[in-house]
């Protein structure tokens, strides 16, 4: 479920972000425009992030 989206550009910085976390946001916000883009290009759901396959580990 999703819930509490907000729009990046408005979204309230804590008062704990460090400049490296800044940094990091822009990083984070530059891979998702990428990802954005090769779905858009490509097709919905071409890249998606990497998840462990929990059932072939339980065997």
């Amino acid at each position: 479920m999703l819930v509490d989206l907000v729009d990046a550009n408005r979204a309230q910085p804590s008062l704990l972000d460090a400049p490296e976390s800044q940094v990091q946001r822009k990083h984070n916000d530059q891979l998702m425009a990428t990802l954005d883009a090769l779905n858009h290009k490509m097709g919905s759901g071409t890249v998606t992030f990497a998840e462990p396959d929990i059932e072939r580990q339980s065997r």
